[in-house]
């Protein structure tokens, strides 16, 4: 039976004051499960991180992660005998949000729900108008973070329109399967504004699937 096995990761929140001294006491535990599950599962070919991989966005934070996961794929790759790709998606923590007075933050808070001139406008030509650029500069540091790390990578991932957007796939066994992964928290621009600020636009999804992936 052709299987593909993925280690889905999600809410580490590298960066706030507790989860260091508890990812210490839990991590031995953690991979003491990988090694009872490896009765089950061959190898894992896939970490997928659904996001809030960091606590507020910073650069040492993606640092302590790279250790972290480094850390993980050694114990992987020496105990388990495997190497698998990495993927992953921000969440609403993984960006640093602009300053309140932000006129930009502003008027898409207040504005981009109407559905009018200023929801197209938001989407027109979003990589060089003002909004897109401060959406990008929010996940600056995750995007710099997630081009630059040695994990092994899909060679035919796409990227797409926010940061974190990509479609990949994989053969595996002579199956193919195709992964997508969408940005849904690039409307929470302030800290503890959350309702109503996760969004998921048509345009990402179009963006990538109408796109043929690199061989």
């Amino acid at each position: 039976m052709n299987t593909f096995n993925i280690l889905h990761l999600s809410d580490l929140h590298i960066g706030h004051e507790k989860v260091n001294s508890y990812y210490s006491n839990m991590r031995d535990i953690f991979y003491k499960d990988l090694k009872d599950m490896s009765e089950y599962v061959d190898k894992y070919d896939l970490i997928l991180f659904s996001g809030d991989l960091t606590y507020s966005g910073e650069k040492d934070q993606y640092e302590k992660l790279t250790t972290i996961l480094s850390h993980l794929y050694e114990y992987l790759n020496n105990e388990l005998n495997c190497d698998p790709y990495f993927i992953s998606v921000p969440g609403n923590h993984d960006l640093q949000r602009p300053e309140e007075q932000n006129s930009v933050k502003i008027a898409i808070e207040n504005k981009y729900y109407e559905f009018g001139n200023f929801y197209n406008n938001f989407w027109e030509n979003f990589d060089n108008n003002e909004y897109g650029n401060l959406i990008k500069n929010c996940f600056i540091e995750y995007s710099k973070w997630n081009e630059n790390i040695n994990f092994p990578k899909f060679n035919n991932l796409t990227s797409g329109l926010l940061p974190g957007d990509f479609s990949c796939s994989i053969n595996n066994d002579n199956v193919r399967i195709g992964i997508i992964g969408l940005n849904s928290a690039f409307l929470q621009l302030s800290d503890g504004n959350y309702k109503e600020k996760l969004d998921i636009n048509p345009r990402q999804l179009m963006c990538l699937v109408s796109v043929r992936p690199r061989k």
